[in-house]
């Protein structure tokens, strides 16, 4: 889904001393074929560069299907690209777990991990860091590994050292 205003482009975005590097690394990422892990505290501007780069590629990289944005706006796409905040995440694999779930874990990891070409994974660690949503987090980190092709990004409050 992309947003059909301006409030997450980079062009609206307000670079500052505190957020210059996450703004330049995010626009490196748009070219690279390599992950990033952004963290800073609450409004910090993390959420809006990973949206603003998603909603970037997805207009950008057109080709495949049709996939209307939910206001009123379709976008012909090539490469498939999804965003999700961590916590939903999460929510969906828990949900695997019901009886009588009709949707495994493995069917959740191959939707945010097969036939698309990047994954934006944003506010890890707003929910509490477990064994379980680290393990999810590694296993798809681990299948964008093998992929040879990482390019994921990943939102956080939380620094690398606080979240392991």
């Amino acid at each position: 889904m992309t947003d059909s205003n301006n409030k997450n482009l980079f062009d609206c975005f307000q670079v500052n001393e505190n957020n210059r590097l996450a703004f330049q690394k995010t626009k490196d990422f748009m070219v690279s074929n390599k992950g990033l892990f952004i963290f800073g505290s609450v409004g910090s501007g993390k959420t809006h560069l990973a949206r603003a780069c998603y909603n970037e590629l997805v207009k950008t990289e057109g080709r495949g299907k049709f996939v209307d944005n939910g206001y009123g706006h379709s976008y012909y796409i090539k490469k498939e690209y999804k965003f999700i905040p961590a916590p939903e995440l999460f929510l969906l694999i828990r949900e695997c777990f019901r009886k009588n779930a009709e949707t495994t874990e493995m069917d959740i990891l191959d939707n945010y991990s097969k036939n698309i070409e990047g994954l934006f994974l944003d506010d890890f660690g707003v929910e509490k860091v477990s064994e379980f949503t680290l393990e999810t987090v590694y296993l798809l980190l681990d299948r964008w590994e093998r992929k040879k092709q990482p390019k994921i990004f990943i939102t956080s409050n939380l620094t690398l050292q606080q979240i392991t």
